[in-house]
């Protein structure tokens, strides 16, 4: 039943937020127990301009497609893709009890960072010494969803938790400032390949109509995708050559989350193909029982690749 309040006292204990209390004048809805699966998600659906989330602990597996954690992370993924600002904050989940007083990060949540992270999403984790047992949303700078629910199966579909969903500008305002203290890990929150040296893209790969511009055409962007990946590995060695592993690239290409390993070899074969023969841009070097491995060839000439020293962007 919604209830209009002239005091809105909010209990953050359970939140894990500055404990502190104001007066809002809000529209409340009680979303508790199997209310808070659907009201979450209509909520994110409907999202028009801006996401926070701020969640302890998320049990995501992107290999199971049917479940209520999986549903509300894909509407997470789909503002994303609609235009709409998400900024995800994550808790390291720190074993406390670990031996000799070292704080070790237990990763529960590092399945659904590595998913967002991977689909240009702004996502965090928090510092080492701070427990965020926050469980909250904020919507379009108005709508805040709070309780006790983790985004788990249990929590979701089994467990006795307490929720509300509150429309007040004045409350979303007060908790976005919360988020905005939270101390983020930058260090930890930085994926390996994001470290790696930027990729040197000559400026006739962007200019010439055959190659960029083409696979633009074509949407061809698995093809492009993967030559900005193995310029990435290449290390430099004069002939050019650089291994191809199709379970790691299909890892960092996200095509492990999609298809089969089979399905993903083949996609990635299809692509070293069109970007051998169409493009030109490789040479391809089958070797069974073994697997693949491909020369970079510098545009035009057929010959082994060499990093470009001028006439070029960067692109980390």
């Amino acid at each position: 039943m919604k209830r209009y309040l002239v005091i809105f006292l909010i209990a953050l204990a359970i939140l894990g937020v500055t404990a502190r209390a104001y007066c809002y004048n809000a529209e409340v809805v009680d979303i508790s127990g199997t209310k808070y699966f659907p009201a979450v998600k209509e909520a994110l659906s409907k999202a028009q301009k801006s996401i926070y989330l701020v969640m302890y602990f998320v049990k995501f597996d992107p290999k199971v497609k049917k479940s209520p954690v999986n549903e509300l992370v894909e509407e997470l993924v789909s503002a994303h893709k609609r235009g709409v600002k998400v900024k995800v904050i994550l808790d390291q989940n720190v074993d406390w009890e670990s031996k000799g007083g070292k704080r070790e990060r237990e990763a529960k949540n590092e399945a659904l960072f590595m998913h967002l992270k991977k689909l240009g999403i702004e996502v965090y984790y928090d510092n080492l010494f701070t427990v965020t047992h926050s469980k909250a949303i904020v919507i379009d700078e108005e709508t805040v969803i709070l309780g006790s629910a983790n985004w788990t199966e249990s929590s979701l579909r089994n467990n006795r938790e307490a929720s509300c969903k509150a429309q007040s500008k004045e409350l979303a305002k007060e908790f976005l400032a919360d988020f905005a203290e939270i101390t983020i890990d930058y260090e930890a929150s930085i994926l390996d390949e994001e470290r790696a040296p930027a990729v040197r893209l000559s400026d006739s790969f962007l200019k010439d109509p055959s190659l960029a511009s083409r696979m633009v055409m074509a949407r061809d962007e698995t093809a492009f995708s993967l030559y900005l990946l193995l310029l990435r590995n290449f290390d430099g060695n004069s002939e050019g050559k650089v291994e191809i592993d199709y379970k790691n690239i299909s890892s960092a290409l996200g095509l492990d989350e999609r298809f089969s390993y089979v399905s993903a070899s083949d996609i990635l074969r299809e692509a070293l193909v069109r970007l051998d023969e169409r493009y030109k841009l490789i040479r391809r070097i089958v070797r069974y029982p073994k697997g693949p491995s491909c020369i970079l060839l510098n545009y035009g000439t057929g010959q082994p690749y060499t990093y470009p020293r001028e006439g070029y962007c960067a692109i980390s």
